[in-house]
């Protein structure tokens, strides 16, 4: 599948083609596509970055902001006119640019969270939840009866008169 029609089928679903934050992301796709797309003769499969609108400027559809590169040697390709969509290599989670008319498979992230961490302030939930009093548990349905006068127990050594 080209690059534009993978992201148009993402995209139909409420998601975006996958990004890579980090080596931990990079290693588990790397994983988890190798044993999904091997078997069918793949060798790589498409990332949700490209250079489209500005060639040089490679961005994270999702708007990922750029930190981690895992990109091959001499990739992404500079001043390219053809090669402008990002791809991950199945042998060696390593990133290259292709181009984005190639048929390849493609990891859509659906649902996915922004990339920009949301800060929820604790302190209104904090607020809401009050400690309660401890609370006694209730007396048995049935109590047991005490007798007034509970009996007498001799002495085990009576006294000598």
């Amino acid at each position: 599948m080209s690059y534009t029609r993978a992201l148009d089928i993402c995209m139909r679903h409420n998601g975006i083609l996958v990004s890579i934050p980090n080596e931990l992301v990079n290693t588990y796709l790397r994983g988890e596509t190798n044993r999904r797309f091997t078997p069918y003769a793949f060798t790589s499969y498409w990332l949700g970055t490209n250079d489209l609108a500005v060639l040089n400027q490679w961005i994270w559809q999702d708007g990922l902001v750029w930190g981690f590169v895992k990109w091959q040697e001499g990739h992404p390709l500079p001043d390219d006119l053809v090669h402008n969509c990002g791809a991950m290599w199945l042998e060696n989670g390593l990133w290259f640019s292709a181009d984005c008319a190639e048929e390849k498979p493609f990891v859509c992230t659906v649902g996915f969270l922004p990339t920009e961490p949301t800060h929820i302030d604790p302190k209104p939930i904090a607020e809401e939840v009050k400690p309660t009093e401890p609370v006694a548990p209730p007396p048995p349905e049935n109590p047991p009866e005490v007798p007034a006068d509970p009996p007498q127990i001799p002495p085990e050594n009576p006294p000598s008169a």
